[in-house]
């Protein structure tokens, strides 16, 4: 229980450092040049030309985890409501559906969608890349949700307790939500690691040149750093700390699914 809650403080603070950090510090320093890390100013990632790198990264990474999460809600609840519909009558085609979406990486699929609506040329689109970023991440979750838990969910329908209850006069999503959803396991683990997988898409689709956010998110931060020659001679911490805390973002989604996992 002790490091259970040691991994959701550690997991509130950073989520918390990355939304409150960004009002406190400033992007610009009082340096023109390239400042090495330090602990004074909040400089403690260092700076490149003119920006403070922390508010750089800290703002890439609100970004990252904002998109992550408006999809994250999309792919939830319609993952939810098809799963009630589906305990109310059996779809015909569900089946079907969830072996699409097991044998097409999701990657693939994003990479896709994002080509075809050319996420990477800002200019003809009519709202913001993130907005289509969302739809597409969300609509593609819902399939890979419900390919990673119905089996289980159609399993717990199958319990003789379930069969008891649907013969008493209670509403079926009443008994979905109470005997069914709160006995499955693979849901909540599987909720946070659409998050964790949103956030390394969103970084990896800035890499294949298929989307293009702006302001940029935090992979795309990495990925203009990399591009740009001079930045390995301004200093190593250019690309080491936002890369850092884009694995850390990760690595605490990780930690939170094997806390989940580990209390069930």
């Amino acid at each position: 229980m002790e490091k259970r809650n040691n991994i959701l403080l550690i997991i509130t603070a950073t989520l918390l450092a990355t939304w409150v950090l960004p009002f406190i510090i400033t992007s610009e320093t009082a340096t023109s040049k390239s400042q090495a890390p330090t602990l004074s100013s909040f400089l403690i990632f260092g700076t490149y030309h003119n920006d403070n790198l922390l508010f750089l990264v800290l703002e890439a990474a609100k970004i990252s985890l904002t998109i992550s999460f408006y999809a994250l809600v999309i792919s939830a609840t319609l993952c939810l409501l098809t799963l009630v519909i589906d305990f109310y009558i059996n779809f015909p085609f569900m089946n079907y559906l969830l072996k699409i979406a097991n044998y097409f990486p999701r990657l693939f699929v994003l990479i896709f969608f994002s080509a075809l609506l050319k996420l990477h040329q800002t200019s003809h689109l009519s709202f913001s890349p993130s907005f289509y970023l969302i739809l597409i991440l969300g609509i593609s979750g819902t399939f890979f949700l419900l390919a990673q838990t119905h089996k289980e969910i159609s399993d717990g329908k199958k319990t003789l307790y379930v069969h008891f209850a649907c013969s008493l006069p209670i509403p079926k999503y009443k008994i979905f939500l109470r005997h069914v959803l709160r006995n499955s396991i693979t849901f909540p683990i599987n909720i946070v690691k659409q998050m964790r997988d949103n956030i390394m898409f969103i970084a990896i689709l800035p890499f294949t040149g298929v989307v293009h956010l702006q302001p940029e998110d935090l992979g795309g931060l990495i990925h203009k750093y990399f591009l740009q020659p001079d930045a390995f001679n301004e200093g190593w911490w250019i690309l080491i700390f936002p890369c850092l805390f884009l694995i850390w973002l990760i690595f605490i989604f990780d930690l939170l699914t094997q806390s989940i996992f580990s209390s069930q």
